[in-house]
């Protein structure tokens, strides 16, 4: 019951509030950035596939075939997660034949939330190196795997050994990856006389097929278990402001402004973004700032590049996080004012005096900017 409600509130925060869905597939190791506004993320995972046993050491007259890899197990789960914070993808790699046992492939999951999202690799065929029936590897298992939805990877195919110069000589066909993963590296045959390495899985997950070997050949290996996938499926907010200040600047002291955004919590979420802006003096087309939220609904970014004395408008036109980006068109417009940078101009006229005299005319000339006295 407690499943059902999570999973009900997961999709209510994914639509009620969001743009359409976007997923990020993921085929080696890699991060993940969470972007503002976004608090939890649906995981699909599969493991790799087993590699396929490799064969050798066939007498004379006889065929040795050996057993394929099992595919990898598909698991998915929603997790929460924190905007701003980095997720680290882990993705099974592709498991290499040998001539021996074959290797099983890894699991692929979501680091720190291997509870909540693994998918298990399938194990490695058995070789053929002495004859028989070689089992085939299991496919990733349920059991070994964690998500709110879980399949198993399809078992590998069973070796077999024959004789009369190992006529009709097959191996075993690696397993597929669950739920529509890759598919198992096909069995390998001969019709006499046969040496040949196993096949390769395909990504996601395929199973490795097992090596044949026959009549005093050299020993071959079996094939390659896929790698696995991760793909992260999430739904971006609409990002948007309700007012855009700025603050005034003197030439003397800098060429940068502070831009102040604001928003409802909602729409301006707590995270880290890539403000896009146009300048209007000097002109300046599609510039970029970072602006980090810290306190939901309010944020700022520093504009650059205003050294012209006047009047500048700083206009927002996107707001970008990471993967998730909105368009931003109203209330997002702030007039800068820069005034020339002071000259202290000279004096001139006076005369000497006594103390508490009143002085002559003094006159201060090629100045700008305000007396203070």
């Amino acid at each position: 019951m407690k499943l059902k409600l999570f999973l009900l509130l997961v999709f209510i925060s994914f639509y009620s509030w969001s743009q359409a869905g976007s997923t990020k597939m993921f085929t080696n190791n890699g991060t993940f950035p969470v972007p503002a506004g976004v608090t939890s993320v649906i995981v699909q995972a599969w493991g790799g596939g087993g590699s396929g046993g490799g064969a050798s050491d066939s007498p004379l007259l006889l065929g040795r075939g050996a057993a394929g890899g099992g595919g990898g197990a598909y698991a998915s789960a929603p997790i929460l997660v924190t905007p701003g914070a980095t997720l680290n993808v882990v993705v099974a790699s592709q498991t290499a034949g040998t001539s021996g046992v074959g290797a099983a492939g890894g699991n692929s999951t979501i680091t720190g939330f291997e509870s909540s999202i693994l998918a298990a690799g399938g194990s490695g065929g058995d070789a053929n190196n002495t004859g028989g029936s070689p089992a085939g590897g299991t496919g990733g298992t349920i059991a070994a795997s964690a998500g709110s939805s879980k399949f198993a990877g399809v078992n590998g195919g069973n070796g077999n050994s024959w004789n009369l110069l190992g006529l009709l000589l097959s191996s075993g066909a690696g397993g597929a990856g669950a739920n529509s993963g890759g598919a198992g590296g096909g069995a390998v045959s001969g019709l006499i006389l046969s040496n040949a390495p196993g096949i390769a899985g395909s990504p996601a997950g395929g199973g490795g097929s097992g090596a044949i070997n026959s009549a005093l050949g050299a020993a071959q290996i079996g094939g390659a278990g896929a790698a696995g996938r991760v793909i992260i499926s999430y739904s971006c907010p609409n990002y948007s402001i309700t007012s855009t200040t700025a603050t005034s600047i003197c030439a003397s002291s800098g060429t940068t402004s502070s831009i102040a955004v604001s928003g409802n919590a909602a729409s301006l979420p707590i995270g880290n973004y890539v403000v896009t802006y146009n300048r209007s003096s000097p002109s300046g087309i599609a510039l970029t700032a970072n602006l980090t939220v810290s306190t939901a609904g309010t944020g700022t970014f520093t504009a650059v590049g205003l050294t012209t004395a006047g009047s500048s408008a700083i206009t927002i036109t996107k707001l970008d996080s990471d993967t998730c980006s909105s368009i931003i068109t109203t209330n997002n417009t702030a007039t800068v004012t820069v005034s020339a940078a002071t000259v202290g101009g000279t004096v001139s006229g006076g005369t000497t005096i006594n103390a508490g005299s009143t002085s002559g005319l003094l006159t201060l000339s090629g100045h700008t900017g305000t007396v203070v006295k």
